[in-house]
Order: C-alpha cells, then sequence, then structure tokens
C-alpha cells in the first residue's frame, strides 16, 4: 500500500455469511484452515464497519444509501453490528432495512427510489437522494464500490460529480 497509514476496511455485501458460502471462499478456508477458522472470519467481519465519513468530507461505504429520508451519520453510528443480514427484510425491521441498503443498493439516473434489479428488497436511489443526504449530513461526497463501472478507468462519477463508484477488485 501507498499509504498503509491510511487504509480503511469498511464491511461489504461479499462479507456476508451467505455471499461467503455461494462464491466458495467458506469452501477454501474450510479446506485450508478448518471450520473453526470461517467462523472467527465471520466474527471478524460482523465487527467492520458498515460505513465511513473520512476527513468530516466524504461518506464511504460499500453500496448505497438507505430508503428512508433523513437519515443521519448519528444514526447509522448507532445501528448494531450484525452477524448476517437477511436478504429480504421486513419493511417494518428499520435497522435491518438500512443495513441492506448500505450493503446491497445502486445509484440511477432518474430522481427518487425505485426496485433495483438485484431482488425484490433491493433499491436504487436517484442524484436528489445523493444530493439531500450529503447535504443533510454536511458532506461533500459518496464513494461506494458496489458495481463494476462503466468506465475502463476503475472507477466513475454520477449523480452532479456527488458520487463516485470505485471498484478495486485485482480482475
Amino acid at each position: 500500500l501507498l499509504y498503509p497509514n491510511a487504509c480503511y476496511l469498511n464491511r461489504g455485501n461479499h462479507e456476508e455469511p451467505n455471499i461467503n458460502s455461494y462464491y466458495g471462499f467458506e469452501n477454501e478456508v474450510v479446506k485450508k484452515c478448518g471450520a473453526h477458522f470461517f467462523d472467527l472470519f465471520q466474527e471478524v467481519f460482523a465487527c467492520l464497519p458498515i460505513a465511513a465519513v473520512i476527513q468530516d468530507h466524504f461518506f464511504v461505504c460499500h453500496a448505497g444509501l438507505p430508503r428512508y429520508d433523513s437519515i443521519t451519520i448519528q444514526l447509522l453510528q448507532c445501528l448494531p453490528h450484525v452477524l448476517e443480514l437477511p436478504m429480504e427484510p421486513k419493511e417494518g425491521e428499520f435497522e435491518t432495512v438500512i443495513l441492506v441498503d448500505l450493503l446491497w443498493a445502486d445509484p440511477r439516473h432518474a430522481n427518487g427510489r425505485g426496485r433495483g434489479p438485484r431482488g425484490a428488497s433491493c433499491i436504487e436511489f436517484g442524484p436528489d437522494v445523493t444530493s439531500q443526504f450529503l447535504q443533510e449530513n454536511k458532506l461533500k461526497c459518496f464513494i461506494r464500490s458496489h458495481q463494476l463501472p462503466r468506465s475502463p478507468k476503475g472507477f466513475e462519477v454520477l449523480h452532479n460529480e456527488q458520487l463516485w463508484t470505485v471498484f478495486s477488485a485485482s480482475n
């Protein structure tokens, strides 16, 4: 790493046990180290922060913004660390729905929110949602990494330059 003292780790959807299992991480860890190590990985992943604010200006999380208006950074700081999130949370499960949105939601070009292509509970959010969230929390930019950008540069800028998708997978 070029700046090892400035590296931040957030939890993403691939740190979820069901995704670990589906994409082969569980099998690889169990084969090489034993089932106990997979359980330890899950405990560590559950402790990772869901989001971070960097230098008081940049909101960073894996995927997207919650489906509810007026979500503050203070509220996000109070969310529980959960080992496993359901893919289809019930609408009344306020905190769980917010966590799922932070791990799975995607941006869209149209204003507002709507159902996304990733599944029944996954949403998309528009530039007005990004702008409102940033303004209410006195932030300048939202940085995420959930999707492969359409740009060959490895990043994509959307929502009036307020949202950056940065993809860092080696492949």
